[in-house]
């Protein structure tokens, strides 16, 4: 079926399960997003423009009152702001694109659906919260106009496509929430009910896994303990300005792959970046930089320590970290 039918089927569902379950604002005029495609290096697949023929998008402030999510943990972005974040990421992908030779070697002739290890111009953000994006990858090959996720700490690294077009993608969510099932791990559809006007009936997604009476979960392997003589920092990359004191990203790469060179010592080691492209020189600010390990991608988490350029570095083990400082 087309994105229109998809969308039109998918409303007529939420309809019958609520009448607020989420907001959108109309269609933007037809030179606006004209202008907002020419304005993303990209040529978008048919599907995208015919998506935001039917929108504009949703408010964040929807007049004091939650526009629903489309997707879990994200609103739909406007035009306007679809070119906004898509010009932010662009010039983070950029400085790693010239920064990194292995990364420039990775990402040239890749195509749709392969992970890129930094944000490309032909990703184009659909929605999103917090420096985490739901995305069409235009490139060029099977899964051309697929939907892939970019985690703000994570990048593309961990994403195959979700859906391989945007009806596709409105059929699977109309499918879970008529058949009030799982849309992707772990999120399952819920319309809140509470007293709070603002939210109830609205769409949301909560992070459980539904599995079946007789079916048991799979083993969690266990954490790691690591204990650290600072409290960490959270951060987001916008917050970084330009008069900020930050370490050299290079004699990071380096701590990084020495660190990997003795916990592998027979191993290739190829690679290594981070989807930051500054990091303030601020004791307990972490990143994950990532490498190639046999072929393998591999993760470490980089502490910064707020001594020169010294980091303190330890391979992401499979079950975590249980973090514990003084």
């Amino acid at each position: 079926m087309s994105v229109s039918s998809e969308w039109t089927e998918l409303m007529a569902a939420l309809d019958s399960l609520s009448d607020r379950a989420l907001t959108f604002l109309p269609p933007a005029p037809a030179a606006d997003l004209a202008a907002a495609e020419a304005a993303t290096e990209a040529v978008w697949p048919e599907q995208l423009r015919e998506f935001y023929r039917l929108h504009n998008g949703q408010d964040p402030d929807n007049r004091g009152r939650f526009h629903g999510e489309l997707l879990p943990m994200s609103w739909i972005f406007s035009v306007d702001h679809l070119v906004s974040e898509y010009q932010t990421m662009v010039e983070y992908g950029q400085h790693e694109l010239a920064d990194n030779q292995w990364v420039r070697d990775n990402a040239r002739d890749s195509q749709a659906g392969a992970t890129a290890w930094c944000w490309l111009p032909s990703y184009i953000p659909i929605g999103g919260l917090d420096s985490n994006y739901y995305f069409v990858d235009t490139r060029p090959g099977p899964h051309s106009g697929c939907i892939r996720e970019w985690a703000r700490d994570d990048g593309d690294t961990s994403s195959e496509p979700i859906w391989d077009s945007i009806a596709e993608m409105l059929a699977d969510i109309r499918r879970s929430v008529v058949t009030d099932s799982v849309l992707v791990e772990p999120w399952h559809p819920w319309f809140v009910h509470e007293d709070d006007e603002a939210y109830h009936g609205t769409l949301t997604w909560n992070a459980t896994i539904a599995l079946p009476l007789s079916a048991k979960p799979p083993a969690v392997p266990p954490s790691t303990p690591l204990h650290l003589p600072f409290p960490l920092i959270d951060f987001l990359p916008s917050e970084v300005g330009p008069d900020d004191d930050c370490v050299d990203l290079e004699a990071v790469g380096a701590s990084v792959a020495a660190v990997a060179r003795r916990v592998h010592p027979t191993a290739t080691i190829d690679g290594g970046n981070t989807v930051y492209q500054r990091l303030p020189r601020r004791q307990g600010i972490t990143a994950n930089w990532f490498t190639i390990i046999d072929g393998v991608p591999a993760i470490f988490l980089v502490i910064v320590t707020g001594d020169g350029d010294r980091v303190i570095v330890h391979e992401h083990p499979p079950g975590g970290f249980t973090i514990t400082t003084d």
